[in-house]
């Protein structure tokens, strides 16, 4: 296989493997001896290792490449990004952070930490001009709290609030919310 085509199956296979194996562990354990089988077919470490700051991580363990000057961006800065990212004015950014946030949530090194400062944002999301943008929210808070993440009491009021959305998605999903939210407090 030339290193080109190495390179370009392995753009394509890492989205999948971060969809199909979400824990980080795991995914570290089976991506190193893929990562090491690509390197035996001559695949050049250096167009895999922009990917994303884990495979960096995985190519230098395995001593593929030296190790990078700055420390790839913890977990909770992914979450502090997203909270930012929250506030743009731009439509898009809003969506993908609210979308975003419900993974590097359960990737933070103190996920319920995490969670109760995301799910309040996300709650404040509901209230977005954008129907897209809460949407994405209440999605992602549906999903943190089937993973047993509290509502924060403090972000409930958003939540009941948004029962009044003008977007039916939004509503069914919020009845959805209030009911596990109320089996779990």
């Amino acid at each position: 296989m030339s290193w080109r085509s190495g390179s370009s199956l392995f753009h394509e296979l890492w989205p999948l493997l971060q969809t199909h194996l979400p824990d980080r562990k795991r995914r570290q354990e089976f991506l190193r001896p893929l990562l090491k089988q690509f390197l035996d077919w001559d695949t050049d470490p250096e167009t895999l290792a922009d990917l994303d700051p884990e495979v960096r991580q995985a190519l230098t363990a395995l001593g593929a490449l030296a190790p990078a000057k700055p420390a790839p961006a913890a977990p909770a800065d992914d979450v502090t990004c997203c909270l930012r990212q929250l506030t743009s004015p731009v439509e898009k950014e809003r969506t993908t952070a609210a979308k975003a946030l419900e993974f590097f949530i359960r990737q933070a090194d103190d996920p319920p930490s995490a969670a109760a400062t995301g799910l309040a944002a996300l709650a404040a999301a509901l209230r977005d001009a954008s129907a897209t943008v809460r949407r994405a929210a209440a999605n992602s808070i549906e999903q943190l709290l089937a993973d047993d993440f509290p509502l924060p009491k403090t972000a409930r009021p958003a939540v009941e609030a948004a029962l009044a959305d003008s977007d039916e998605l939004v509503r069914k999903r919020i009845a959805k919310i209030l009911k596990r939210a109320a089996r779990t407090t």
